[in-house]
């Protein structure tokens, strides 16, 4: 991807992300912490039990960070 349009798309990427935290700022939501226990509790255990006892691989998660700290050293 040339230079250009990689900058051009950036932007798009950006004021997407502006807009989400404008409406986010404009709507906010409160969940007490109970409740939001509640919820994580109902998605755990919707996860099969297969997927839930497998060994955690923390690869994925440390590529995806490694991806985000890019994010902040781009050039605007």
């Amino acid at each position: 991807m040339e230079r250009e349009e990689f900058r051009r798309l950036w932007k798009i990427r950006q004021r997407g992300f502006e807009a989400h935290a404008q409406w986010e700022r404009e709507n906010p939501v409160y969940l007490s912490p109970a409740r939001a226990l509640e919820i994580i509790d109902g998605v755990y255990h919707r996860v099969p039990p297969e997927v839930r006892n497998r060994p955690t691989d923390v690869e994925g998660i440390a590529r995806m960070r490694r991806c985000l700290a890019l994010i902040g050293k781009h050039p605007k």
